[in-house]
């Protein structure tokens, strides 16, 4: 419970704070707020005109979205659901381990996400593009295909995931295609 109180203060803990600089973080805060304006949630703008340069689909827009229509178009609103999606996938992963292989085992995975600093940097977890997002969709697809080797049902819950991951980053999601191949 501490280890998971610690990523939560590290992942929520002066999330408007610091300056979005990044090119791409800021983009997507653009393609977000002009879903708004236009009432548009499909068909991602930019400058007004259709954006082909960031061709992802609109999942990972959607949550910016809805960010900002809980706290205001701030850099509050682009980052929340990002963070909030690795905060599940450290819940899911804790969880899973717990299960699976014991309270120790868990609190070992739960101690290398919370230490990992790439977890924090940018493009990920606190940041505003799709990478968090799709991070949480990519591990639930993982720990359903490990689950469907007791149950094969729950392989149906990574095929949902992979819809979920495809919707946010597009090809990216393919990796989870081939990692239940080969598993």
């Amino acid at each position: 419970l501490a280890l998971l109180c610690a990523a939560g203060w590290l992942l929520f803990t002066n999330l408007g704070v610091q300056a979005i600089v990044d090119y791409d973080e800021a983009r997507h805060g653009v393609n977000a707020y002009e879903m708004i304006r236009n009432d548009e949630y499909v068909v991602h703008t930019y400058g007004g005109e259709t954006d082909y340069w960031n061709l992802k689909p609109p999942m990972s827009f959607w949550t910016v979205v809805l960010g900002y229509r809980l706290f205001g178009y701030n850099a509050v609103g682009l980052r929340f659901f990002s963070a909030l999606a690795s905060m599940i996938s450290m819940v899911l992963v804790t969880v899973f381990c717990v299960g699976r292989f014991g309270l120790w085992p868990a609190v070992m995975a739960l101690c290398a996400y919370v230490g990992n600093r790439g977890m924090y940097a940018p493009h990920f977890s606190r940041f505003g593009d799709a990478d968090g997002v799709y991070q949480l969709f990519f591990t639930i697809a993982m720990l359903c295909m490990l689950m469907s080797r007791k149950n094969f049902a729950w392989f149906y819950g990574s095929a949902l995931a992979f819809a979920l991951a495809f919707l946010t980053k597009a090809t990216h999601a393919l990796n989870i295609v081939l990692i239940c191949l080969v598993y």
